[in-house]
């Protein structure tokens, strides 16, 4: 089976019925190739995306060690939108974080972690909620 090497990927769209996924890569040696994926395989393209490593991009190095990351430092974004469903195929729960943008990010987990996680989140939220109700508590009062 003959193959193209993507070098860009130049547009993503979605089918006015929401069934296909249109997107438009330029290629090294043949110009411009269009592919259209129906929207019901879009989990088995994030999930492949996800295991995909990334190319490093090339750019300066800092102009000095204090601009350097620290490498205990995580970007905390927090995003607008997301969906949750199951992949039955795969077995896995898939996440994806802001799933109508260009930034949308998505994740893959297996039933067990998938539970863990969920206990984790809860525990974690209600511990934010209580403080907040009670520190409205505490501004309340005076």
């Amino acid at each position: 089976m003959p193959s193209v090497t993507a070098t860009e990927l130049k547009t993503v769209s979605v089918s006015e019925d929401g069934h296909q996924l249109n997107m438009k890569f330029a290629t090294k040696y043949v110009g411009e190739l269009e592919v259209i994926l129906p929207a019901s395989e879009l989990d088995a393209l994030l999930l492949a995306f996800n295991r995909s490593k990334p190319v490093p991009q090339q750019s300066a190095p800092p102009a000095s060690s204090a601009e350097q990351p620290s490498t205990s430092q995580v970007t905390v974004v927090v995003p607008k939108t997301w969906l949750v469903t199951a992949d039955q195929k795969r077995q896995a729960v898939i996440v994806v974080f802001n799933h109508q943008s260009d930034t949308r990010t998505g994740y893959g987990l297996n039933a067990e972690t998938t539970q863990k996680l969920a206990t984790a989140l809860s525990k974690n939220a209600d511990a934010i909620l209580e403080q907040v109700r009670a520190e409205q508590g505490q501004g309340s009062a005076t």
